[in-house]
């Protein structure tokens, strides 16, 4: 069995991992952690704004790399080892579209809960990878973590 768990380096990211870990433990199985942020301007093709905020961004970039991949070696136990994946893109869609690659049985991700009114002005990515999936889909509510 292959898992993909989703994470945005949040507080709720830990509840995820956790939630992931129990089901792993089960079953023999791999587990990929997969952290999705928006692609850099230049691979976009385009070359905005001054060099210093494009550094920035190239620096937060590779500081949530280095998050993603300390909490990948944190969180993995001798049975469950969990394989970091930075990726850029669209959230929802390269959710879907790594799970495909993988072959992944399963998609674990986290419902923020932030109200209809957030829902209505931006939208939910778990909606979204839920609607657009086609493997399962495993929500885990984090709205008690503040």
């Amino acid at each position: 069995m292959k898992i993909l768990a989703a994470v945005d380096l949040s507080e709720s990211s830990q509840k995820i991992i956790l939630e992931t870990i129990k089901l792993a433990s089960k079953i023999p199985c791999e587990v990929f952690l997969i952290h999705v942020v928006d692609p850099e301007p230049e691979f976009l093709g385009l070359d905005y704004g001054p060099k210093s905020s494009r550094m920035h961004l190239s620096n937060k970039i590779k500081k949530e790399r280095t998050q993603l991949r300390e909490l990948a070696e944190k969180f993995s136990t001798e049975n469950v080892i969990l394989k970091p994946l930075s990726m850029q893109g669209s959230t929802a869609e390269t959710i879907i579209t790594e799970s495909e690659k993988l072959n992944c049985d399963i998609i674990i991700l986290g419902s923020h809960g932030r109200g209809a009114m957030h829902q209505i002005l931006v939208g939910s990515v778990s909606e979204e990878v839920l609607r657009e999936s086609r493997i399962p889909i495993l929500i885990i509510p984090t709205k008690d973590i503040t």
